[in-house]
């Protein structure tokens, strides 16, 4: 099965913009933006696709390897034309379309409908990681969630930061929690002996 045919978008005659209004000169940037981020959430699939073609296991064989490219990033920077960066982001995102996990989903269909941004949807991904013992798929659910909706009037890079804050906060809340199920744990009894002397036994 073939590719569907890349859309032709026509470029727009530009002349009058220095008469445009200054709501005009916005409304133009948030639509067009909005456009450049549904065409990014497409490239990124591409990556994904290039990264699952160039899988380790593969060797030699595997795609971005194949080509002589460091790796699927390297590829995908030859490709587009992106820095390294913006290459890691894309892969990063390309894996998330591919198979989102579930608190990670929001985020996935951000990008996939074009309110979020590549580089807005990795800062999340980098900056919430993964659920671990002791803290939930559900709580990284809500955090995500909540960063979409401030990924909406954020630049990329204090998406990052708010991940990684969220992130702490949730970390130190699980700290909080281990630390009060121990104390819950405590304690301490003396069993007096016959022999005059006492037993004690306890957990501190």
């Amino acid at each position: 099965m073939s590719l569907p045919a890349v859309p032709v978008i026509e470029v727009i005659d530009l002349s009058g913009l220095t008469r445009a209004s200054h709501q005009e000169l916005m409304v133009g940037m948030r639509e067009w933006s909005a456009h450049a981020r549904s065409v990014e959430s497409v490239v990124a699939a591409f990556a994904g696709e290039i990264d699952r073609r160039s899988s380790r296991d593969d060797g030699y064989e595997g795609l971005a390897a194949s080509t002589g490219a460091c790796g699927p990033e390297g590829l995908v920077s030859s490709l587009t034309g992106k820095s390294a960066r913006d290459s890691r982001d894309l892969v990063t995102v390309g894996r998330l379309l591919d198979a989102p996990p579930v608190w990670l989903t929001d985020v996935a269909e951000g990008v996939a409908d074009g309110t979020v941004s590549v580089g807005a949807a990795a800062a999340i991904v980098t900056g919430l990681g993964e659920p671990t013992a002791d803290l939930g798929a559900d709580d990284l659910l809500d955090a995500a969630q909540s960063l979409v909706e401030e990924a909406k009037s954020l630049p990329p890079e204090k998406v990052a930061k708010r991940a990684r804050e969220l992130r702490d906060e949730l970390d130190a809340h699980g700290v909080a929690d281990r630390e009060e199920a121990l104390r819950q744990k405590r304690f301490l009894k003396q069993t007096p002996r016959s022999d005059g002397m006492t037993s004690i036994f306890g957990l501190l």
